[in-house]
C-alpha cells in the first residue's frame, strides 16, 4: 500500500529537490476510492470528446496535458511562495487527475462537443445553472469564453475541502487555450513523446514508486 506522500507532487519536491517524476506519479494516483469513482465519472463524460478528436488523439493531448497543467500550477505555487511570502504551501502536495479533467471541462465548455444547449455551458448539469459561451474580440472569433468553469472551480473549492484550488485553476489556464485549438495542431505521438524525454531528462533521479522520503521532501498536506 503506497502513501499518497510518496508520490504526491509539491512545490518542495518537484522544483527545490528535483523530483520531476512526481509530475507524473501524482496524476495517476487518488487519495481514496472515492476520489477514484469522481474523477473517472467525470471522465466518461468526455467520452463525447474523444469521439470527436478520435481515441489516439485524445490520449497524446491527455497525456501532455498532465505535464503542462503540473507546470502551470507550479509557476502559481512559485508566485505566491516568493511574492506573497506564503512558504507554508511549498509542502502541500497533490494527487489527482483532476488537473486534466478541468481542462477538458474547459475545453467542452468553448465547444459544443457533448453539449445538449450548443451555446450553453451546464457544469453542474442542471438547465438552471448554465453560462453563454460568447466571443469577447470580434476581429477574434476563434478565442471563445465561458465563466462555467470558473464557477465550478469556486463551487469545488467550497464543497470538497481536499479540493486542489491550485491544480484545478490551472487545468482551466490550459484548457482555454487548448480550446483555441492552439495546442491540438501540435500535440501528435511524436511530440508528446518528445516532451516526455525532455521531462524525464531533468529529472535528477527517475523513479515510478519510490518507498522512502526523507522528511525535508514530506509533504504536510494533500490536496485532491
Amino acid at each position: 500500500n503506497i502513501k499518497s506522500e510518496n508520490v504526491c507532487s509539491s512545490y518542495q519536491n518537484v522544483i527545490r529537490d528535483g523530483e520531476i517524476w512526481r509530475m507524473f506519479t501524482s496524476s495517476f494516483a487518488h487519495y481514496d476510492l472515492m476520489h477514484v469513482l469522481l474523477n473517472m465519472s467525470s471522465l466518461w463524460n468526455f467520452s463525447s470528446i474523444e469521439e470527436h478528436l478520435g481515441s489516439l488523439s485524445y490520449l497524446c493531448i491527455s497525456l501532455t496535458l498532465v505535464p503542462l497543467t503540473l507546470s502551470v500550477t507550479m509557476l502559481l505555487y512559485h508566485v505566491i511562495i516568493t511574492k506573497f511570502n506564503r512558504e507554508d504551501l511549498a509542502r502541500t502536495g497533490g494527487v489527482g487527475y483532476s488537473c486534466v479533467l478541468f481542462a477538458w471541462m474547459t475545453f467542452q465548455a468553448n465547444h459544443s462537443v457533448g453539449r445538449s444547449h450548443q451555446n450553453d455551458f451546464c457544469p453542474l448539469g442542471a438547465a438552471m445553472i448554465c453560462f453563454r459561451t460568447f466571443i469577447p474580440f470580434s476581429s477574434l472569433p476563434f478565442l471563445t469564453f465561458n465563466f462555467g468553469p470558473f464557477f465550478l472551480l469556486i463551487i469545488t473549492s467550497c464543497i470538497l475541502p481536499r479540493a486542489s484550488f491550485m491544480g484545478h485553476l490551472s487545468g482551466i489556464l490550459i484548457g482555454f487555450p487548448l480550446s483555441w485549438n492552439m495546442l491540438i495542431s501540435f500535440i501528435t505521438p511524436i511530440e508528446m513523446f518528445a516532451l516526455l524525454l525532455l521531462v524525464i531528462s531533468f529529472s535528477n533521479h527517475f523513479v515510478l514508486f519510490p518507498i522512502h522520503l526523507t522528511s525535508s521532501s514530506s509533504s504536510s498536506n494533500i490536496s485532491v
